[in-house]
């Protein structure tokens, strides 16, 4: 197996995308959804579809090959980390009221980030993954195929160390390694003779940003049909509603907002199939999550090319976009010392491209 030398700086760097995206994105997306549950909607023009369902199945995806993948840089001062979601085929189910999740076994993606010199790694789940929205996996384990074949396992246990810890396993040809999650995430400040283990860290840290991703598409939308009247009501291209952020910083500073609008590209001035929903965040503070200051966002989330399968009786079959497109997305953390609130050059991360999205209700 090719060894890194581990005192590089991008290490340092993708550390950061677990801490920001395991607690403070899910905090958006509560905010913006609303938590343990959303609310009903019809959103084909005057039909009954409710998309208020419990328990849903998803498919998700982009081809290799395809234009614009889903990509994120981190960045450092002056130093970056890029790394291109090639392709990958996420399939599951997602419970609206606990936020469980599920992947089903032989999802997969194939990544790069020329700074790592890992070179292409395709990652499979060969077991079920299943874990509740900001907390780590409870079951499940998935598999990692480098460049010379080389294969990395990653297990969730539920017992790492014999006290009822719950960690993970990691076995690479004849090396393993158990860890609790604390110790799991502190591998990329750690210097070993291999780099399985930030191999391994790394990987699952690409699985947590991509289905942060389509929960987070997902309660968007459900945002959108909660708001149709106000966004038909303004009309196309125009913004129809509007969310206040978190002061920042907390004294005398400014509030950041998102914004919701809709382009009825069907022309019939409704929200319906083929249109787009698009949502714009402003200097949006969100705090919490295991970076208790949180990040401040500016970017774009559009859904875009509605599409809707309902029986004759307008029960709701499936529904999903052409694409789901990040523009710009950018994510900043805060830091605060002595109650000084500042913006920190260390781990921002930007988020572009696309995916498609499909939601059926169970």
């Amino acid at each position: 197996m090719k060894k890194v030398g581990w005192h590089s700086k991008w290490h340092y760097l993708f550390k950061t995308v677990l801490l920001l995206f395991s607690g403070v994105l899910f905090a958006l997306i509560v905010s913006c959804g609303g938590g343990g549950g959303g609310g009903s909607s019809d959103i084909e023009d005057d039909s009954d579809v409710d998309i208020d369902a419990v328990l849903w199945s998803y498919e998700a995806g982009w081809d290799i090959g395809s234009d614009d993948p889903l990509s994120f840089v981190i960045t450092r001062q002056e130093d970056t980390v890029s790394v291109t979601i090639n392709g990958f085929r996420v399939t599951g189910n997602y419970h609206l009221e606990t936020d469980e999740v599920t992947l089903v076994s032989g999802n997969w993606f194939n990544v790069t980030a020329d700074e790592t010199g890992y070179g292409e790694l395709n990652i499979t789940i060969i077991e079920p993954v299943s874990w509740m929205m900001g907390d780590y996996p409870a079951a499940g384990a998935f598999n990692v195929l480098m460049e010379d074949q080389s294969e990395i396992r990653l297990t969730a246990n539920a017992n790492v160390d014999g006290f009822g810890t719950a960690g993970v396993d990691i076995v690479s040809g004849d090396q393993s390694v158990s860890l609790t999650w604390a110790e799991f995430e502190d591998i990329p400040d750690l210097l070993f003779d291999d780099d399985y283990r930030h191999i391994a860290n790394f990987s699952y840290k690409v699985w947590v940003f991509i289905y942060e991703r389509i929960y987070y598409t997902f309660r968007t939308l459900i945002t959108v049909t909660d708001h149709e009247a106000e966004l038909e009501s303004a009309g196309s291209g125009n913004i129809g509603y509007t969310q206040s952020c978190e002061m920042f910083p907390p004294t005398g500073g400014e509030t950041g907002t998102r914004q919701f609008s809709y382009v009825d590209i069907s022309g019939n001035s409704a929200l319906g199939p083929g249109d787009n929903f698009n949502l714009i965040l402003t200097s949006c503070w969100i705090e919490g999550g295991r970076d208790e200051e949180g990040v401040i966002i500016d970017g774009e989330l559009e859904l875009n090319g509605y599409i809707e399968n309902v029986t004759a009786d307008d029960d709701l079959i499936s529904l999903g976009f052409v694409d789901v497109n990040f523009v710009n997305f950018v994510e900043q953390p805060v830091e605060e010392e002595a109650g000084v609130y500042s913006l920190s050059t260390f781990g921002t991360i930007t988020t572009n491209g696309k995916y498609s999205l499909w939601l059926m209700p169970l």
